[in-house]
């Protein structure tokens, strides 16, 4: 009896130590187990576990909640999560599949099994998820973990937008320099051409018949020069003159001449801001910008339709501009052109920018209207943003930056005085070989005395050895051997206050090497004789030489 007691004892006490035991393992279990739902809980991912078998939620955590955006309820099961997840019933349906499928696959096995889907925000925005579903065949769950991927998604399609945009600059640049040298080529055709026909239209003794077809000559070589300048202006290459501007004076001022381009069949609605910050810019360059987006307007309406241009202020902050990649935070001027037209096609509105591009019909469009556009707003470090819908019109939005320095242009130039020849001896500079005789026969003509250069070499060395008869240099910028202004330096090193007037088919901005040469100093080809003549003798009248190389002031 005492033996059967103690063993009883025994077990009752071994049975206390079991109990106590297992009450540790189960406590260490349940730590454990709260510490795992703490970690899972506080994941930044969102995770949910389900039973394959019914589909019941084990966990969810409150991150996929939220990603989630709706209520936990929402997901309790599996086939609420797939809806969720997948509104689109064949996605849905493969998804699932996936993961139902009877091969047992490690978590490894799925770890290239992530998908991206797009779920309705709370807010109505688009929710970007990356989700990856883990099936775990032995205990008959499945492990779905997703996380939100809306700001990488975001910031992938900005670089992708940053990258287009910059190779449609570089493109667009591409062909600006095409266009610079076309134009420059053309140029001096166009310099010989009108330069012989104005010599031949002031000579005496041709009758009637002749003096129209001169004219008709030169009225087609003008046209030809409009061409040739649009091309230089898409390029940036055209000179400016930038005045500080109030652009509501600039289209009320333009509105008589908008209302005849468009006719009356199409109604023009302007709209002027309040309190508009000035920008600097050329007012007649800002007027062709206007007449060609109006222009392009009108022809989107063959059977009418309305214009309406809106004129406000706008500040660019920096989150607008980290999108964009040349455009510059600060304050701008926006000018609106709207239509009501048949609206483009993205593949068109791609392509509206580049010279020659023209969806009119052959004879009714130069394709360089929108291109001039271009180049002047570019130039003035101004942004250019088109919307357009087939059917519903289009939209150009003309940002320009507001001119805040205070800075006041000069006053408009006088209108210069006839021009007249002179006996001083001039320095002529000029690698094509016409242009060349076409200049000297000019100024001989005038009366100058002319020494001539055919490339830069040619011209130092001239001028070396006439340093003391030579009064003032015209030098192409553009030649062999040495450039016009490489001449220029070696010119000012010796005679630092000689007259000296460039020529080109390019334009200051165009000019290679140093800063831009001043409009002051730059005739731009093709120019009619009397032109450069007129050019010559004011700068010759503002500083008299003399012959021994001394300056003075000329008479007043």
């Amino acid at each position: 009896m005492i033996e059967r007691t103690a063993e009883l004892a025994a077990a009752n006490e071994q049975l206390i130590q079991e109990m106590d035991e297992r009450q540790r393992v189960e406590e260490t279990l349940r730590e454990r187990s709260e510490f795992i739902e703490q970690v899972i809980d506080h994941l930044p991912s969102g995770l949910a576990v389900f039973r394959l078998s019914g589909g019941e939620a084990l966990h969810i955590n409150p991150r996929a909640v939220e990603i989630c955006g709706v209520e936990r309820s929402a997901i309790s099961t599996l086939s609420l999560f797939l809806e969720r997840l997948y509104p689109n019933e064949n996605d849905r349906r493969k998804a699932l599949e996936k993961i139902q499928a009877p091969v047992v696959q490690s978590a490894r096995s799925f770890s290239n099994g992530w998908s991206n889907v797009v779920l309705a925000g709370r807010e109505g925005d688009d929710v970007h998820v990356s989700v990856l579903h883990v099936p775990v065949p032995s205990q008959g769950l499945v492990i779905s973990v997703f996380n939100d991927v809306t700001r990488q998604h975001e910031a992938e399609e900005n670089s992708r937008k940053l990258e287009a945009q910059l190779r449609q600059a570089q493109k667009m640049e591409a062909v600006g320099q095409l266009a610079g040298g076309v134009a420059h080529d053309f140029n001096n055709l166009l310099q010989i051409i009108i330069g012989h026909l104005s010599l031949l239209m002031s000579a005496s003794g041709l009758n009637d018949g002749m003096q129209r077809r001169l004219r008709q000559m030169r009225e087609a070589s003008d046209r030809a020069a409009v061409l040739v300048r649009q091309l230089l202006t898409f390029s940036r290459n055209m000179p400016v003159r930038p005045r500080r501007l109030d652009l509501n004076d600039v289209v009320t001022g333009l509105l008589k001449m908008l209302r005849r381009l468009i006719g009356e069949h199409i109604e023009l609605d302007v709209r002027c801001g309040s309190d508009l910050r000035p920008v600097l810019a050329d007012r007649g360059e800002i007027e062709q910008v206007l007449m060609n987006l109006c222009v392009n307007a009108r022809d989107a309406m063959a059977d009418g339709g309305t214009i309406s241009i809106n004129l406000r202020n706008v500040y660019l902050d920096r989150d607008y501009c980290s999108r964009y990649a040349d455009v510059a935070e600060g304050y701008y001027v926006i000018i609106s052109v709207a239509d009501t037209g048949t609206g483009m096609t993205p593949e068109v509105r791609e392509r509206i920018f580049e010279p020659f591009f023209t969806t009119k019909e052959v004879g009714k469009g130069t394709g360089l209207g929108l291109a001039t556009v271009y180049g002047i707003v570019k130039r003035i470090n101004g942004q250019i943003r088109v919307y357009s819908e087939l059917g519903k019109g289009s939209v150009f939005h003309i940002y320009l930056p507001a001119d805040v320095t205070g800075f006041d242009a000069e006053s408009e130039e006088p209108a210069p005085a006839p021009a007249r020849g002179g006996h001083e001896t001039i320095l002529l500079a000029e690698d094509e070989a016409l242009v060349r005789e076409l200049a000297t026969e000019t100024l001989t003509g005038a009366g100058y005395r002319v020494l001539v250069a055919a490339d830069g070499d040619e011209a130092v060395h001239l001028f070396k050895q006439n340093a003391s008869q030579i009064q003032m240099a015209l030098l192409d910028v553009v030649m062999p051997k040495r450039s016009g202004r490489a001449v220029a330096q070696i010119i000012h090193e010796l005679r630092p206050d000689l007259p000296v007037l460039f020529c080109s088919g390019y334009t200051s901005g165009a000019l290679s090497g140093g800063q831009p040469i001043d409009d002051r100093d730059l005739i731009l080809k093709p120019f009619v004789p009397l032109e450069l003549l007129t050019r010559i003798r004011e700068m010759l009248d503002q500083k008299q030489v003399a012959p021994d190389g001394c300056m003075a002031e000329a008479p007043r």
